[in-house]
């Protein structure tokens, strides 16, 4: 028994040192493996679209684009389109394009494009009072509560002025923000124009899938908010974003810097990572969310669809490449992703992981683990045999509940590889070491007394003691009629 019990504290050792660190190091595989937790969670339980919603999508689909061409559209195309969306009563309209170049389809272009010089000098003199086609655009998102693109990269380049004001509360965001060198921002007319800049980008996984959105990034000195924020920011006519971090007044964080706690914009406030990232709780594509472009410009739209409502603008035909994959589906336009984020925001959908929550996940781990391995030594095979697995979905279970119910990101895979792991290295443990008593009962004893007995012995190999057993007995002596005279 005092062998069994070393051997299966030195499993519980061999155990622990190959699980924990796990908890402690945070591997890549590990976050993989939550990830596809999370990415379950949503498929089997994901945001319902509301119709009501504050946001719509005005795309240039495949229906657009047969009615008007390929894409890019002429800027005076893009002026009309914003000019019937304001009149419609839009709240804000967010474009989803980075205007970064002139209009390729303007009469300065079409101009170049004629062969001959005599004919080319003529028609440029003709056009030469009309304003351009940037000109017209500049103009339409001048009298629009417009918010334009822009793509933070890591190319040296001078980003364009953030057009919000940053309020910033407890220590300084800026470095804990997604950091890029430089952006792609729109034409200088348009920019000036805008009454917002917001940026497009988001923060992939090596799989390539949209699970977080940074809401505030740095662009160089410049702290840019995002497409979604910007356009949040507008729809309430609010001239700035407040950004509270860690050791702002009412935050806890015992003086450490431990990054961005929420931003405040309008009457939203908004919890987030400690990189400004959000993470959405998305619902599947629906119809209702996204309108033809076409079908604007061509007065089809009722007016309730855009009056009040966030619009963004952007690309839903496949061919033009704006496609995004989320845990619910592998191919969703860009700008979709956009919409979903302020809907999250408004409807108070947005999913949350605490920064507490990889040491709660780390302790479950480790009393789970402990608890597994005290009851497979004490309890019967068939009980601690069943105790696992129940331990293991009632852990799913409950971080499923939290995640429906409170939007919580709690991770349940790590607590159970512990329990799993534990119980295999604790029953192999238990096996062998049975297995040995046995081996040892025969090889002792297989010799000197009966089989039955050996067999007896080496399923209770724990009646072996020194000293034997004090029974009381029952002895039959009998004796054989005429047995000495048989025997000579």
């Amino acid at each position: 028994m005092l062998k069994r019990r070393r051997a299966y504290l030195l499993a519980i050792v061999a155990a622990a040192v190959l699980i924990f660190p796990w908890g402690v190091i945070q591997p890549r595989a590990l976050d993989d493996l939550r990830n596809f937790v999370f990415d379950t969670f949503q498929r089997l339980a994901p945001r319902a679209y509301d119709p009501e919603a504050p946001t719509r999508v005005v795309g240039v689909d495949e229906k657009s684009l047969s009615a008007y061409g390929q894409w890019p559209w002429p800027r005076a195309r893009l002026a009309e389109l914003l000019d019937r969306l304001r009149e419609l009563g839009a709240a804000s309209i967010a474009f989803d394009f980075i205007f970064a170049e002139a209009d390729r389809a303007g009469a300065s272009q079409l101009i170049e494009a004629i062969a001959d010089p005599r004919a080319r000098a003529q028609v440029a003199k003709l056009v030469a009072k009309a304003p351009s086609g940037d000109q017209i655009l500049a103009q339409a998102v001048s009298k629009a509560p417009v918010t334009l693109g822009v793509t933070l990269t890591n190319a040296v380049t001078a980003p364009p002025p953030a057009k919000s004001g940053v309020v910033t509360a407890g220590d300084d965001p800026a470095p804990f923000l997604a950091a890029f060198a430089g952006a792609v921002g729109p034409e200088r007319k348009l920019a000036e124009a805008a009454r917002g800049l917001g940026a497009t980008n988001w923060l992939p996984d090596h799989d390539q899938i949209v699970r977080r959105v940074p809401l505030v990034t740095r662009a160089g000195d410049v702290l840019m908010p995002s497409l979604a924020l910007e356009a949040l920011r507008i729809a309430q006519g609010e001239p700035a974003i407040i950004i509270r971090s860690s050791n702002a007044s009412g935050q806890t964080a015992f003086g450490k810097q431990t990054g961005v706690n929420a931003i405040k914009v309008g009457a939203f406030e908004i919890a987030t990572g400690p990189n400004a990232e959000v993470r959405p709780r998305y619902s599947h594509s629906d119809a209702v969310r996204d309108i033809s472009a076409k079908d604007v410009l061509e007065g089809h739209v009722a007016r309730d669809e855009i009056e009040g409502r966030i619009i963004f603008v952007g690309a839903l035909a496949t061919g033009l490449g704006d496609v995004r994959a989320t845990p619910l589906e592998p191919v969703v336009p860009g700008v979709d992703v956009h919409a979903q984020i302020v809907e999250s925001i408004a409807s108070g959908s947005l999913l949350a992981r605490p920064d507490w929550a990889p040491g709660l996940e780390f302790v479950v781990a480790a009393f789970s683990f402990l608890l597994i391995m005290s009851l497979l030594f004490v309890a019967p095979p068939l009980v601690s045999a069943a105790a696992a697995p129940l331990a293991v979905a009632g852990l799913f279970a409950g971080a499923f509940y939290l995640f429906d119910r409170r939007g919580l990101l709690l991770d349940p895979s790590y607590p159970s590889l512990a329990i799993i792991g534990g119980y295999l290295f604790g029953a192999v443990t238990l096996w062998r070491s049975e297995t040995s008593a046995r081996r040892h009962v025969r090889q002792a004893f297989g010799k000197f007394v009966s089989p039955a007995v050996v067999d007896r012995l080496a399923e209770h190999p724990e009646r072996l003691v020194l000293g034997g057993e004090t029974r009381e007995l029952t002895v039959l002596f009998s004796d054989l009629r005429n047995f000495s005279g048989i025997s000579e």
